[in-house]
């Protein structure tokens, strides 16, 4: 019952309240609007904490799960970014909507990177370490774009940027599609274009750490093979954009 082309719903939607990079352990909030605290409360609930997980971000999840299953040989536990790392402040979950009125504000940031986090329970029990490390668990960050509709012209891809060569890509942000990203590669939100009216971006974004698990009945010798293993997030059959910590891993790591 709300018009896109009024902007985002001021009922659930606040200026300048999305909250997604860290500086130095705490939450950083940018210019774009974002869901109310309360919302996003309610997408982060979980049955242990005795509330009922919304569906679909059930159903998000479930599908996560299979995707990543059938990239890689062994078991992968999807967990979202627990509050070790860099507590409460930082939710495991971010949504936003950038206007056309926001400008040229956006900069480029990371979303988290286990090389550089603060002295945490996180750290007692993993340590620091690059991104994307064997045996280790890898961050990564889910981004869906969510509005029903966007035309090419209204513009607002993500851009991410491979630092030691300068070089940019652009994701335009189609309804319904999927990003799935390590959490150290630089990235920036651009606004709609004028053309876009008032019409906001929706995207929601989960933070997720990955877990490479032994299969059930894996031959021996498998624990060992799981000690060198990288948790893919793409298939081997795709051509890969390598940026951030991907060109830190060796040639003949499996890696995705």
């Amino acid at each position: 019952d709300w018009e896109p082309a009024r902007g985002p719903d001021r009922r659930v939607w606040h200026d300048r309240a999305f909250s997604d990079t860290t500086q130095h352990g705490a939450s950083h909030s940018g210019a774009s609007w974002g869901l109310s605290g309360e919302r996003i409360r309610a997408l982060c609930q979980t049955a242990n904490e005795g509330g009922a997980p919304p569906e679909a971000i059930v159903e998000l999840q479930s599908r996560l799960c299979e995707l990543l299953r059938h990239f890689n040989a062994v078991n992968v536990t999807v967990c979202r970014m627990p509050n070790a790392v860099f507590g409460e402040e930082v939710p495991p979950i971010a949504a936003n909507a950038p206007v056309f009125a926001d400008g040229d504000c956006y900069g480029w940031h990371i979303d988290a990177d286990p090389l550089l986090v603060p002295p945490s329970p996180w750290t007692d029990a993993f340590g620091r370490y690059p991104n994307r490390s064997p045996a280790k668990p890898r961050f990564v960050s889910a981004l869906v774009y969510l509005s029903p509709e966007w035309r090419p012209e209204w513009g607002a891809p993500t851009r991410f940027l491979d630092l030691p060569t300068s070089k940019v890509l652009e994701i335009a942000p189609t309804p319904g599609r999927l990003v799935l990203l390590d959490q150290d590669v630089s990235h920036a939100v651009t606004a709609p274009t004028a053309e876009a009216g008032g019409r906001p971006r929706y995207s929601l974004v989960l933070k997720l750490v990955l877990h490479a698990t032994e299969n059930a009945g894996q031959p021996s010798g498998g624990s060992e093979a799981l000690e060198q293993l990288v948790v893919r997030i793409s298939s081997p059959s795709w051509p890969e954009e390598k940026m951030g910590s991907a060109l830190q891993v060796p040639d003949n790591e499996v890696i995705g």
